[in-house]
């Protein structure tokens, strides 16, 4: 209701008249940056940290890691990300209201990262692929397509649920591993 009546951001009629700014390669350069900022950041002190603090907080902080630090520089970062994603939304569509940033859209954000899987970085791309992909390919199923999509999520926790790229799926050297001997 708040932003229905704010008039700073349109009211009810939204923002209009953005100049059309983004192209694909934009997108993708970001894109670009940021996996390879993840990438380094994973492997950095920050990194080691936030993975300290996603596997177990109390242990975490005994190991003299501030919390808190943690959990809001994560934040911040991810606001940032999104920040970013949105204003090269913004400048597609060229039109924006509070009805493009609804609940359907915060469970699609949210299913890129539970599908495609949260423990490697590509997890989520491919995640947000794989359900851009398929809401278009099930298309013909009309309103059948729901039931189909929500037995896929289904199939994929319960035989996944760690997601389609779990932290196991990329590790090839799990092929190569050496296997413990059994005597008879």
């Amino acid at each position: 209701m708040f932003f229905l009546n704010f008039k700073p951001t349109g009211a009810a009629e939204g923002i209009r008249g953005i100049f059309p700014y983004t192209n694909p390669w934009y997108v993708f350069g970001f894109l670009a940056l940021l996996v390879t900022f993840l990438a380094r950041l994973r492997r950095s002190r920050m990194g080691r940290a936030f993975e300290a603090v996603k596997l177990d907080e109390t242990a975490a902080e005994a190991m003299g890691i501030d919390v808190t630090r943690a959990k809001l520089t994560a934040f911040a970062a991810g606001a940032f990300v999104a920040g970013v994603g949105g204003g090269l939304y913004a400048h597609h569509a060229v039109f924006i209201q509070y009805d493009n940033f609804d609940f359907k859209r915060g469970v699609d954000i949210a299913m890129y990262m539970v599908l495609g899987g949260m423990d490697v970085l590509y997890g989520p791309l491919l995640g947000a692929f794989v359900i851009t992909y398929l809401s278009t390919a099930l298309q013909f199923l009309a309103d059948w397509r729901w039931e189909v999509w929500g037995s896929i999520v289904i199939l994929v926790m319960i035989f996944r649920p760690q997601g389609i790229l779990g932290r196991d799926t990329l590790t090839v050297r799990r092929w190569f591993r050496a296997r413990p001997m059994t005597t008879v």
